[in-house]
C-alpha cells in the first residue's frame, strides 16, 4: 500500500484593517512582489485569489472565468470524478 503524504496548508490570520499576510512559501512558490495585484473572489465559503500580472492579459482573464465556471459546476453537482494521471494530463494541455 503506498502511503500518501498529507499535505497541511499554511495559516494565515486576518488582521483588524482587514489585511491577510500570505505565507511566506507561497509567495516564493507564485513569485509574488509587493505590490502585484490580486483577483479576489469568494465562492462555497472559501476564497479564492490569483496573481495578475501587470498589464491584465487575455490569458488572465480566460484562467478566472474557467475558475468561476468550475466553481459554479461544483455548486451544481455537475463534475465527474477522475484518475489522478488524467486530471494532471488535461491541466498540462489546458
Amino acid at each position: 500500500m503506498v502511503r500518501r503524504k498529507i499535505k497541511i496548508p499554511e495559516i494565515a490570520r486576518l488582521s483588524s484593517k482587514g489585511q491577510v499576510v500570505i505565507p511566506k512559501v507561497i509567495r516564493e512558490t507564485l513569485k509574488l512582489e509587493p505590490g502585484m495585484p490580486l483577483a479576489v473572489d469568494v465562492s462555497r465559503g472559501m476564497i479564492i485569489m490569483k496573481p495578475i500580472r501587470s498589464p491584465i492579459g487575455e490569458e488572465d482573464l480566460r484562467v478566472l472565468e474557467e475558475v468561476s465556471k468550475a466553481w459554479d459546476e461544483i455548486e451544481n453537482g455537475e463534475y465527474r470524478r477522475a484518475k489522478v494521471e488524467n486530471f494532471l494530463r488535461e491541466i498540462q494541455e489546458w
